[in-house]
């Protein structure tokens, strides 16, 4: 009883000690407001006689360095060599060692030193929104109706059936109300099949029957303030055994369909995975 009481006594504290730990927030973010930027080196040490700047409201940034006292060390995502926010907030030495260089032509493809700032814990919690990378996304798709688009025989049939969606969400802002995710779809559907759909036995059939169908699909999904909606192209198929009795016209023909995703979702803690994002 004391052995098992100590274990439980041991788990406990080890769930405790993980829930109190601290989050890292090295990852890839993105100013919300202007704020001002400290020139250090990468080990956070100031640089004497450098002038601060601010940020640029939407200007993209990485975490690279967290320091005991509650600050960052952070790079501002290379913009193009050609704009002279390159200078402010890529390159070592700022404007002074912009103009040194002469014209772009000269520094465009060189090996140049970069350019390293202290920001504060709070200006981060405060100022700034993160980045999403891109990210593995999965959930509940639902095909109100489908058009088969077979030449002289398109049709819309009802297809109210659920299935799952894998894909990818693509990176975004952690406040964007709009997000983008391509999505492939497996469900397991119901389809008619009657004397206009089939190529032999048709008298075997009912007026109307349903029969079993796997449907796959593959499509772009929409989600904005958690709305989902987007175009789906996919195929049915029957089983071996009543295609072969039937001949179904559209077995494993294309359809388009509009798609409504229900709680799609992708993991998205602070602290994501770096993205190479230019400006």
């Amino acid at each position: 009883m004391k052995k098992k009481l100590l274990i439980l006594v041991l788990l406990i504290s080890s769930f405790a000690r993980a829930q109190n730990a601290e989050v890292s927030l090295i990852g890839t973010y993105f100013w919300k407001h202007a704020i001002v930027l400290t020139p250090c080196e990468i080990d956070g040490t100031l640089i004497k006689g450098a002038t601060e700047i601010t940020s640029i409201p939407n200007q993209y940034f990485r975490i690279i360095r967290e320091l005991a006292a509650d600050h960052y060390v952070i790079e501002v995502l290379e913009y193009t060599s050609s704009k002279k926010n390159f200078a402010q907030y890529n390159l070592a030495g700022g404007t002074a060692k912009f103009e040194s260089l002469g014209e772009p032509k000269e520094y465009k493809e060189m090996v140049y030193d970069k350019a390293y700032f202290l920001v504060s814990e709070s200006d981060v919690q405060n100022h700034a929104g993160q980045w999403i990378p891109l990210r593995f996304a999965f959930g509940i798709i639902n095909f109100p109706f489908k058009y088969r688009m077979q030449p002289g025989r398109g049709d819309f049939s009802g297809s109210f059936n659920f299935g799952a969606g894998l894909g990818i969400k693509l990176p975004h802002k952690d406040n964007a109300n709009t997000t983008f995710s391509f999505l492939n779809g497996y469900s397991l559907s119901s389809v008619d099949l009657n004397a206009a759909s089939v190529r032999r036995n048709a008298t075997e059939l009912e007026q109307a029957n349903n029969f079993t169908a796997l449907s796959v699909s593959f499509g772009f999904l929409v989600e904005n303030r958690r709305v989902q909606a987007g175009m789906f192209l996919g195929f049915d198929t029957i089983n071996h055994l009543n295609q072969k009795q039937f001949g179904w016209y559209y077995q494993g023909k294309p359809w388009l369909s509009v798609g409504f995703g229900y709680a799609l979702f992708s993991n998205e803690e602070p602290g994501g995975a770096n993205v190479k994002t230019s400006q």
